[in-house]
């Protein structure tokens, strides 16, 4: 017949258990238990205990260790170079970059060389992306603008008669995309 006990009677016989104060069966028969109940009130123990000196070796595991590497490869200075020329003129070549992050170097440090592949890194990891470059039409000058209506209204009205046609689409049409560097999840436009 099952019966509920308490817990602080599973700890007492679990403890006595272990202690080894008596035997199993005097154990068993002062606390009106089965032998097969002690034992798997025992392993019962065991467990719990196993759970929290692993989730207590885990949890000292994930605490803040201290990261060993190497230190950045570039500077303050450098990384600031770095997103200038990329700002300013996006459409530049990584060469091009570790060009001008070497004339910086070159005071400090000239011994040491940077590679394509180490900017290109850099650049990869700050969210950096060579992309396809959008073409943006620049926005027509307004005085530029009413000049050419105000000598449009001066032609006679036989040369009005004949339709002068410009074909929009087909300005810097010669063009071939051209590609260069931008933020993730922004466009790369130029002018």
């Amino acid at each position: 017949m099952f019966r509920e006990h308490s817990d602080s009677i599973k700890q007492a016989a679990v403890a006595a258990f272990q202690k080894r104060e008596f035997s199993v069966r005097k154990i068993a028969q002062l606390f009106q238990i089965s032998v097969q109940t002690l034992y798997r009130w025992n392993a019962e123990a065991l467990a719990s205990e196993q759970n929290q000196h692993k989730t207590q070796q885990d949890q000292q595991a994930v605490a803040a260790k201290p990261k060993e590497g190497r230190c950045p490869i570039f500077n303050q200075e450098e990384q600031q170079v770095v997103a200038q020329v990329v700002q300013q003129t996006g459409r530049v070549d990584t060469s091009q970059i570790v060009a001008a992050v070497q004339e910086i170097r070159a005071i400090d440090a000239p011994a040491i060389q940077i590679s394509r592949r180490t900017v290109y890194r850099y650049l990869r990891k700050n969210n950096i992306t060579h992309k396809k470059a959008h073409l943006r039409t620049k926005q027509p000058d307004p005085s530029k603008l009413a000049a050419f209506w105000q000598q449009m209204r001066l032609i006679d009205a036989e040369q009005q008669a004949e339709p002068i046609i410009s074909l929009e689409s087909s300005f810097d049409a010669h063009m071939t995309p051209t590609y260069g560097w931008s933020k993730k999840g922004t466009k790369c436009i130029f002018f």
